[in-house]
């Protein structure tokens, strides 16, 4: 019974993605960026009237990520002119912050696993991780003036990386394909951080803009097709030790 209900939410969320999708793309030819900036605007409103219409609960937490989430939004879209992209970007960290929290204070039960392969396999790659950041960092270094900006990008950088690696350390460690979805939505979002410093720093173009919010759209539908299959799943409880499970503690 609620399989089918499940399918009807996914493929709600689909034709909300497709139609942002070529909403954004369809900013290519006019070259309009306040209507570009107004679509993302749109975007968390419209994916949490979606969500709501299946499912009636959602964590403060995620909450919190998506409320920061769509004020930088607002504070790009309506005072960009004024050049409060910096405030923009705190919003974003913030965001990410909240939403690093609760998957960090979950994951130390995770952590105990049998096969330390896999705590090795993320350390190595959070190593890998944070050698290309601070490359990365040294060359954007380069192309700020303002420190506070720096700042903001290595964080933000920094939570996303870890953010990563949760999901997919979750994912190896009891194969949870969920999972795969947010890490998918770290990503889209990591590549949309990206190209909108690239935009604003380095080289600006229109395109760049298009590209970003691409992305940005991508990661919103990966992560709500994470909360739908999470909250899907109905907690599992063990009888000798009553463990509780994942999406019991995050996101319900």
């Amino acid at each position: 019974m609620r399989k089918p209900s499940l399918t009807h939410a996914g493929n709600l969320f689909f034709g909300l993605f497709l139609l942002m999708f070529l909403a954004i793309g369809s900013t290519y030819f006019s070259r309009n960026i306040m209507v570009l900036r107004a679509v993302l605007l749109l975007a968390v409103p419209l994916h949490l009237t979606f969500y709501f219409y299946k499912k009636k609960r959602l964590s403060v937490a995620v909450i919190s990520f998506l409320l920061f989430v769509f004020l930088g939004n607002a504070f790009t879209a309506i005072f960009y002119e004024a050049n409060y992209t910096g405030i923009s970007n705190i919003l974003y960290l913030v965001a990410s912050v909240s939403l690093m929290m609760v998957l960090g204070q979950n994951y130390k039960a995770q952590l105990q696993i049998k096969n330390k392969l896999i705590i090795g396999y993320l350390l190595v790659m959070f190593t890998i991780g944070l050698c290309f950041l601070l490359e990365i960092s040294h060359i954007f270094s380069a192309l700020v003036t303002n420190e506070m900006e720096f700042y903001v990008f290595v964080f933000q950088g920094l939570s996303l990386l870890v953010l990563g690696l949760l999901s997919f350390g979750l994912f190896l460690s009891n194969a949870r394909y969920s999972a795969i979805y947010f890490f998918v939505a770290i990503v889209c979002f990591g590549f949309a951080l990206a190209v909108n410093y690239v935009s604003i720093f380095y080289l600006y173009d229109f395109v760049f803009e298009l590209l970003s919010a691409l992305f940005y759209v991508s990661g919103l539908y990966f992560l709500f097709k994470f909360l739908l299959k999470e909250n899907h799943v109905k907690p599992q409880k063990s009888i000798k030790d009553h463990n509780v499970s994942y999406s019991e503690i995050v996101f319900t």
